[in-house]
Order: structure tokens, then sequence, then C-alpha cells
């Protein structure tokens, strides 16, 4: 963590209190994830779900200049927008929202950076994760993501929870950023919620 702020002065890091994250199993602890299958039950509740991309979601990406997709990240299935030509910006949304809270700024953003915008697990038209949150699963989540979609280190862009989730990532795998953005992030400041929301956040970042 330190060499990553002494090397990039703009960025404000909170140092992370949790456990070192081998960077090196992300390939091993996906396939381990992958295997995991939601019983049957929750197998039929989710082909009754509408597809990805109908109604009011559809018409918001179609007058985007992005394309939607469905991928599998560490077992989970994941919802992203992509769009643009040129060095990788990656962006992340804050808690309850999806990839569609950053339709202000895509256009613009499209048009020097490929945007790479994905719904957090368990939040907008992503699946959650099939065993209980923990926040190296979803630092690994996001590991797979960027090695999917970038082919050069990204820029990180973190909304309030998203921001969260993009200190600690910055704090323990440095090398797979170029940047790191923070808006409003959760952790940077005393932050006394709700003891249920606090007790769902924490389990999540």
């Amino acid at each position: 963590l330190g060499s990553f702020t002494e090397a990039r002065p703009w960025v404000s890091v909170a140092q992370s209190t949790y456990g070192k994250l081998d960077c090196g199993t992300i390939s091993q602890r996906d396939e381990e994830d992958a295997m995991a299958k939601p019983d049957q039950k929750e197998t039929q509740e989710r082909r009754k779900q509408p597809p990805v991309g109908t109604g009011t979601r559809e018409r918001l990406v179609a007058a985007l200049p992005v394309v939607e997709r469905r991928m599998q990240l560490n077992g989970v299935s994941t919802v992203l927008l992509e769009g643009g030509d040129g060095p990788p910006v990656m962006l992340l949304h804050g808690p309850g929202g999806h990839a569609l809270s950053w339709l202000r700024v895509i256009p613009n953003l499209v048009t020097t950076y490929r945007v790479i915008a994905p719904d957090l697990p368990g939040q907008g038209a992503s699946e959650a994760f099939y065993c209980p949150f923990d926040a190296d699963r979803t630092l690994l989540w996001l590991a797979k993501l960027i090695e999917r979609t970038c082919t050069t280190p990204p820029v990180l862009v973190g909304h309030a929870l998203g921001g969260a989730i993009a200190t600690r990532f910055a704090g323990e795998c440095s090398e797979q950023l170029s940047r790191l953005v923070l808006v409003d992030t959760l952790g940077l400041a005393v932050f006394q919620p709700a003891p249920d929301f606090g007790h769902a956040l924490s389990d999540f970042i």
C-alpha cells in the first residue's frame, strides 16, 4: 500500500485492516467458486426472473453508447456495460445501485476511454454469490473482472460502497491498477450506520 500511494500521490487510500490477498490464487478460487451450484429451488426461481434488458433498463441501455453483456466471474453471473475505445476505466457503483448509476458520465467517458461498468454481486441484474458474502470473495470477483475485460491496468473509480471495495483492492493488488478515483467513499471517515445495514455492509466489504 505504501508503494502505491508513494507512486500515486493523487490517491488517498485507507489502510486495510484485513489480511493480505494473494492475487496469485485468483484463478484457483474462481474455479472452486464456479463449481458451487445453486439448489433446484434457486434455479427455478432464477428462471422466473425476466431476462436482462427488459423494460426500463433496456430503454436506458439503448440510449447509451455501450453494450450490455453477462459473464461468469468467481461463481457470480455478472452483468456489465462496456463501450468506448482507449485506456480502460472501470466504474463501481454505490449500495443499492447498478451500472446505470453512471449513465450521466458514461457518454463523455466513452469518447476518450474504454468504459467497463458492472452491476456489483447481488445488486442490479448480477446474481449474488452462491456462498456467504465475504470481503476476499468480492475482491477476487473484481480481480477476475479486470483480468477478463482489461488488457492494461485500468483506472478504477468507486462511489460509496464501490469506493470501499476499490480502496481495499488498491491496497491488496495495486499492480493491477493504473489509478484510483474515490467518490464519497465509505471507510475514509467515521461512519455509524444503522446496525442491520452495518452488518450487511461489513459482510460485503
